[in-house]
C-alpha cells in the first residue's frame, strides 16, 4: 500500500516530508496487534472498536448498558446541542483541563467548544 501511495504522491509531497522521524507507535492499535499474537484461546479483544464475544458479535460491557438505561429514564427529547455544545459539559471540561483554581479560568481566558469523537476533535482543533 506505501508503494502505491509513493507511486500517486507527487515527488514535491514525499520530499517535502521526507525529514519528518517516523512517530512511535500507537498505544490503541499496539493493544489490537497484542491480541493477534496471542495464542491464548479465552483472550477477549478489548482494542479498537467494539468488544466482540467468542461469536464474533459485538459484546456491550454491563457498565455501558447500564448507563443506556440510566439516559433512557430520563426521557430526554433527543434536542440538538447549540453549535458550541453543552454549557455544562464544557465548563466542567474546561475545570478539569486547568483545575478549579486556575488563573486562566478566573480571567475568563478560555474558549471552549465541543466536537463529537476523538478524530472530530482533531479536525476542529486543526482548523484553529
Amino acid at each position: 500500500m506505501l508503494r502505491a501511495l509513493q507511486a500517486t504522491t507527487p515527488l514535491l509531497t514525499r520530499s517535502f516530508w521526507s525529514h519528518v522521524p517516523m512517530g512511535p507507535p500507537d498505544p490503541i492499535i499496539g493493544v489490537t496487534e497484542a491480541f493477534n499474537r496471542d495464542t491464548n484461546p479465552d483472550k477477549m479483544n478489548v482494542g479498537v472498536g467494539a468488544y466482540r464475544d467468542d461469536s464474533g458479535k459485538p459484546f456491550v460491557l454491563p457498565s455501558v448498558r447500564a448507563a443506556e438505561e440510566k439516559l433512557l429514564s430520563q426521557n430526554l427529547n433527543h434536542e440538538y446541542l447549540p453549535t458550541h455544545g453543552c454549557p455544562k459539559f464544557r465548563e466542567a471540561a474546561k475545570i478539569l483541563a486547568f483545575g478549579e483554581d486556575s488563573v486562566v479560568l478566573k480571567e475568563n481566558l478560555v474558549a471552549s467548544a465541543q466536537s463529537i469523537s476523538g478524530t472530530g476533535g482533531s479536525e476542529s482543533e486543526e482548523c484553529l
